[in-house]
């Protein structure tokens, strides 16, 4: 009697193992495209969330600026990287100032017969610092803080009568020097410039 054997079917190992690295390699290429997504959209978070940022720190500054008095810069026409305000209503000193790629704001309160911004915060005039950071968030950069006073025509005298800032910063992965090179798309930067009048007056 002649047996007959069914024909069977089935993958080789070769195959087996050819169909394996498809996969795989179809699963990295998905992988790279998932992530670079999730990682640019996180970015593009970051991009919109300093630039909310940069405008609520100008627009601080503008308002305490116009109902302050300006200590520093003192200078009219050359550009500062420091502002310091007295708000003379809360009796507080307000300071501004740049180090290193942060903005720092430090709010001090003073006593009567209170001189000048550079005195020693361990003075007896300058009783309390009350608040002092960074203001800039953590993906944030200061490449530039800039502030020039103008002279101005306020009672025909030489104080100034307005105030220009300048201030410059990166979001993401700026080169050495603060900037964004060109084609890196994981790299922001944003400049922000204004021009402020001043109300109540300057030292």
């Amino acid at each position: 009697m002649k047996i007959l054997r069914k024909h069977q079917s089935g993958f080789t190992f070769v195959e087996l193992i050819f169909a394996i690295t498809i996969m795989g390699s179809m699963l990295a290429i998905a992988m790279v495209v998932v992530i670079g997504t999730l990682r640019f959209y996180v970015f593009s978070n970051q991009v919109r969330q300093n630039q909310e940022n940069g405008r609520n720190i100008v627009d601080t500054m503008t308002r305490e600026l116009r109902f302050g008095e300006l200590v520093i810069p003192s200078a009219t026409g050359s550009p500062s990287s420091r502002i310091c305000i007295m708000d003379d209503t809360n009796k507080q000193l307000i300071d501004y100032k740049l180090y290193g790629t942060d903005l720092l704001r430090t709010t001090l309160s003073y006593s009567p017969g209170f001189l000048n911004c550079d005195e020693d915060t361990t003075s007896a005039k300058l009783t309390k610092i009350i608040t002092s950071g960074p203001i800039n968030l953590d993906k944030m950069k200061v490449s530039n803080f800039s502030v020039v006073r103008t002279s101005g025509a306020r009672g025909g005298n030489d104080k100034a009568s307005a105030v220009t800032i300048g201030l410059s910063y990166t979001t993401g992965l700026p080169e050495t020097d603060g900037k964004c090179a060109t084609g890196n798309i994981y790299c922001s930067g944003l400049t922000l410039n204004t021009a402020i009048n001043l109300r109540a007056g300057t030292k």
